[in-house]
């Protein structure tokens, strides 16, 4: 029996479910963090955020994708964050939030759409690989913590 499930936008009400697979994802939020962001990103039109919903309204995986602005390239679209829960990966829905993505930059006429993915996450490069998505660059991400006060 195939899994039944839809992709639709997110909602602010889906946040609590948002941010159990975040934390899924290495990325750990409780429902407040994700509401707060969500109240900011939902609205903005440069971003889209898709839901797989079960059959049982049970959210199991989730895209954020949005445009990205650059002074160095024209803008474009990327996929900010993807993940599906554990017991339902293998089933199409990381696919089907994939190509809910593509749909939406091709809705803002974009001919490409790119993505990040950590390393250490082998399953997920065969993934997109498989999906169509080859390796253009490697990078290192550096972070510096900024001191909340001045001297």
């Amino acid at each position: 029996m195939s899994l039944k499930f839809l992709i639709r936008k997110a909602k602010l009400s889906d946040a609590d479910f948002l941010a159990d697979l975040s934390g899924e994802l290495g990325y750990p939020a409780s429902k407040k963090e994700m509401t707060v962001r969500l109240k900011s990103i939902l609205p903005d039109s440069s971003h889209a955020v898709f839901a797989a919903e079960t059959a049982r309204k049970r959210i199991v995986g989730w895209i954020h994708v949005c445009v990205r602005k650059c002074v160095e390239s024209n803008s474009f679209p990327e996929i900010v964050g993807l993940v599906v829960s554990r017991e339902f990966r293998g089933k199409g829905i990381g696919k089907a939030l994939l190509q809910k993505a593509e749909e939406w930059a091709l809705s803002g006429n974009f001919q490409t759409i790119c993505l990040r993915s950590r390393t250490t996450r082998r399953e997920a490069h065969q993934f997109y690989e498989h999906s169509g998505y080859k390796i253009v660059k490697t990078q290192k991400v550096f972070k510096r913590v900024l001191n909340t006060f001045i001297e």
